[in-house]
């Protein structure tokens, strides 16, 4: 099963609840796909292809959960970045991965400026959320294009993302999740969207670890609101439980 489904289900199912909240934007599941299918389309017109990678340092946003989408519904391969590594260890994940386009979060476009030389095989930069000279801009790009549906038939054993470790003892390795490893744990674990049933999901941990990635995986297969944090801070965390009725995190 390709997980991008995952959106195309519970987008047929719940379309109106809010499937995703971040930073004062707020998101129903039908918005989401929509928002989603431009940014595949934008892809495409970009030249990634099934199987090409697509990297990512950033904070957590609802822009860091669309582009995983869209690497889904393409057979792309998502490649979210610790943005802790070392500027060494960056360039060697990008280099190592052999991604075709960086997406950067604001915060992170004076690290990504310094080893930008060094990055071979990246032809696109785009910006989630800033206006840099050389980058693209996330909401100008989706702009441009229609929210025409595009599905690429991948096969179970197809990697969909690739996470790196923390390289505590040597250069950060590569661990490939597949089509059917994560939509195997998310079925298993998880109930599938309900009109009747409704949860709010909080994440806080990043996308670059495992706990991240299957978590808004959960979530949009569940059918839950997901509330999205930057990053973990404990006072935000508490204000935002209450604040949003957050029922797991």
């Amino acid at each position: 099963m390709n997980t991008a489904e995952f959106l195309t289900i519970s987008a047929s199912i719940v379309p109106e609840r809010e499937a995703l909240v971040c930073d004062g934007t707020r998101l129903s599941y039908l918005e989401v796909q929509e928002r989603v299918n431009r940014l595949v389309n934008a892809l495409m017109d970009l030249g990634v292809e099934r199987g090409q990678k697509v990297a990512i340092i950033a904070l957590n946003s609802h822009h860091y959960i669309e582009t995983y989408y869209a690497c889904a519904k393409l057979g792309a391969v998502f490649v979210p970045l610790n943005y802790r590594a070392k500027r060494e260890e960056l360039t060697y994940m990008v280099n190592n991965s052999e991604a075709s386009i960086l997406f950067v979060g604001e915060r992170y476009l004076e690290l990504t400026a310094s080893i930008r030389p060094e990055l071979k095989g990246i032809r696109h930069f785009i910006c989630y959320d800033a206006r840099p000279q050389g980058m693209q801009n996330y909401e100008e790009v989706i702009a441009k294009y229609e929210p025409e549906e595009v599905f690429v038939e991948v096969d179970d054993s197809d990697p969909t993302v690739l996470l790196y470790t923390s390289g505590t003892t040597a250069l950060p390795k590569g661990v490939v999740l597949t089509y059917l490893s994560l939509s195997v744990y998310v079925t298993n674990t998880v109930e599938p969207a309900s009109p009747e049933t409704h949860d709010v999901m909080m994440l806080s941990v990043p996308v670059y670890h495992v706990a991240g990635a299957t978590a808004i995986m959960s979530s949009i297969w569940g059918g839950r609101t997901l509330v999205v944090l930057p990053q973990f801070e404990p006072l935000p965390w508490l204000e935002t439980i209450q604040r949003e009725r957050v029922t797991h995190t």
